[in-house]
């Protein structure tokens, strides 16, 4: 894709005043497929303060895009705030409802907002103590992963049989809006293998598409969806171990 000319043949096209608002979202949609988001924002912004129209598509449009951007900086207080907007003109405007009830117990419940939004070493924090608290097991090792982490850990010496060897547990953190399906389930149960460890577990603030949740059935790995995390959230001390200024 030729980002470049097309970002100036948008730029041409604002002179125009009937064109600017759409040559803008278009502009805002070549940063982010650029991954500049930053300048996405400055541009989508802009859209949204020269247009006239509040219900037009490019408006919509407009925010949708501007709502992504802050969901991937996981300024997710903004991003909420843009598909309200949406919704209060358009309530069917693409899955702006679907995200909005994604994040309705980020507006309601600090643990899971926290879960979401945290920067990556105080959300790798917030995962050790999930495990620690939540489910009772010693963190050995912990990796930075896109959208999550990997926490390998092992059984606590409360364990019933304390000379029986401590049995190693990947767990898997995601905090991404997509479902977790097969192929993720499939790909970590491949690394299990790899690491010789017997067993993994899921943690994700959505959920698992049905075909994931078949594969898993039968096979050494516990799923927890959005609604198991947030009682397990509910059990953890969390701010005693981030030590919050």
């Amino acid at each position: 894709h030729d980002y470049v000319a097309a970002l100036l043949s948008f730029e041409k096209a604002q002179r125009d005043s009937q064109l600017k608002v759409k040559a803008l979202v278009e502009r805002g949609g070549c940063y982010m497929s650029m991954n500049a988001i930053d300048k996405a924002v400055s541009e989508l912004e802009r859209a949204i303060k020269v247009s006239t129209e509040e219900s037009s598509q490019e408006t919509l449009y407009a925010r949708y895009f501007l709502a992504m951007c802050f969901e991937k900086t996981r300024e997710l207080d903004k991003a909420v705030e843009q598909w309200e907007k949406i919704y209060a003109k358009k309530p069917n405007f693409r899955d702006v409802a679907e995200k909005l009830s994604h994040y309705q117990e980020f507006r309601t419940d600090d643990k899971m907002k926290d879960y979401l939004t945290a920067s990556q070493a105080e959300f790798m924090e917030f995962c050790k103590a999930l495990v620690a608290q939540g489910l009772s097991l010693q963190v050995r090792d912990i990796t930075e992963l896109p959208n999550g982490c990997d926490i390998i850990a092992v059984e606590g010496d409360s364990a019933k049989w304390r000379n029986v060897r401590k049995m190693p547990r990947l767990i898997r953190f995601f905090r991404m809006p997509e479902m977790v399906d097969e192929s993720t389930v499939r790909t970590i149960l491949e690394k299990v293998k790899q690491l010789n460890i017997n067993r993994a577990v899921i943690v994700t603030s959505s959920g698992f598409t049905r075909t994931a949740m078949e594969f898993a059935d039968s096979r050494p790995v516990e799923l927890i969806n959005k609604d198991q995390l947030q009682e397990l959230l509910d059990k953890v001390d969390i701010y005693g171990t981030m030590h919050r200024s």
